[in-house]
Formats: structure tokens, sequence, C-alpha cells
């Protein structure tokens, strides 16, 4: 990417603040459910809807090929990085 690769300080100010958005919103969902949520078929529909929204979002993750390259780097100097193109 060259000289629009970001640094390392800013790439972990970006995951801080990604994994806070995520945060939030596990934090709003579980306030959801546990004050909304009555019987256990609809429990049981919520819970398996919220385990393969967040089974799809770690695939996104995993697979993305834009891991965050400073917690990751011995996977990403023994793949191609994709991330971005090429």
């Amino acid at each position: 990417m060259g000289v629009f690769k970001i640094g390392t300080i800013l790439e972990m100010i970006a995951w801080t603040v990604a994994v806070l958005v995520m945060v939030i919103n596990g934090y709003l969902l579980l306030d959801f459910v546990f004050s909304e949520v009555n019987g256990l078929v609809f429990a049981f529909v919520v819970f398996t809807g919220i385990a393969l929204y967040v089974i799809f979002v770690l695939y996104l993750i995993s697979h993305g090929g834009c891991l965050p390259s400073t917690w990751f780097s011995q996977i990403h100097s023994k793949e191609s990085n994709s991330c971005g193109g090429n």
C-alpha cells in the first residue's frame, strides 16, 4: 500500500473504536433480550439468531484478509495480504 498504509498507532486506535462499538451493541442487545423476550420458544429463536450473527461476523473478520497486522503479523507473513487489492 505504500504511502497510503495507516500507521500502527492509528490502526490500534481504529480497532479499539471498532471493539468499543461492538461492546456497546452487545450490551444493548442483551438489555433488549433480557427485558423484552418472554417465552422459551421466542428466546430460543432470538438466541439462535444472535449466535448465527456472531458466527457470521467472526467468519467475515477471519476471512476478510484485513486483520490487524500488529496482532496477527505471523498470519500476514505466511499468507499474501489481500486487504484492499492484489
